[in-house]
């Protein structure tokens, strides 16, 4: 349970006093179940919204609010890094800037976009709270697929931290995939999912030779919008 607690703390603004440092080990075997505590928030927030004209605005600020803008921080600095057309070393460095190139700022905007089209597509279900866990879990197989590219940073810890073990975490959310959406949208969720996932990974190698912290970030935010698009465009009538 303390490790659920210190992913929490760490994944989004709720702070826990949990005794000690973060040890990612511990906290990585729980990014699927943080990802699903904040995406039953995102249900709340469409169902209490539900039938007002800025539910989707809604439930774009909340993700924000509630993760920090952790994430999506990492998207832009990844989109400034990987589009700047620079050598390896050099999109390290980028990503390292704090401040928001033109890439960065654009992809944002696209990829909020894409979220806001989405949500306005999509009722109450539950599968809104399961797709924030599938996110998380998106950066759980980056940590284990590829090499760290930087020689330390907080990233670090986590990927030297991941162990395989942690990829059973998903479990209860593929069933709950299968008895919310049905053997059809199971099936091409699941397809999707791991298409993207590898795409991204592909990228990430081709680009970089490894992972990073705001690539995990990035790869959360991105897997986020895929999976809301195709939620939204499967239950468009529902």
């Amino acid at each position: 349970m303390k490790g659920f607690i210190q992913a929490l703390s760490f994944l989004t603004v709720i702070r826990f006093r949990t005794g000690g440092e973060y040890k990612p080990a511990a906290m990585i075997p729980y990014f699927a179940l943080t990802g699903f505590f904040i995406g039953s928030g995102l249900w709340a927030v469409s169902y209490v919204s539900d039938g007002f004209f800025l539910r989707p605005v809604l439930m774009l600020i909340y993700l924000a609010a509630v993760t920090g803008a952790l994430h999506l921080d990492g998207f832009i600095d990844t989109a400034d890094a990987l589009f700047s057309h620079r050598s390896r070393e050099r999109k390290l460095e980028i990503m390292k800037d704090p401040h928001a190139g033109s890439m960065g700022i654009v992809a944002v905007v696209i990829l909020l976009l894409a979220k806001w089209s989405a949500f306005s597509q999509m009722s109450d279900i539950w599968l809104i709270a399961l797709i924030p866990a599938y996110a998380r879990f998106a950066a759980v197989i980056g940590m284990l697929a590829l090499p760290y590219a930087r020689k330390d940073g907080l990233g670090k810890m986590f990927a030297d931290g991941a162990s395989k073990t942690a990829l059973l975490q998903i479990i209860p959310f593929a069933l709950a995939v299968l008895w919310f959406g049905g053997l059809p949208f199971f099936v091409w969720f699941h397809f999707v999912f791991i298409l993207s996932v590898f795409a991204a990974l592909f990228f990430y190698r081709f680009s970089l030779g490894g992972i990073t912290g705001d690539l995990m970030g990035a790869m959360i935010e991105y897997i986020e919008t895929v999976l809301f698009i195709l939620t939204g465009v499967y239950f468009i009538h529902y």
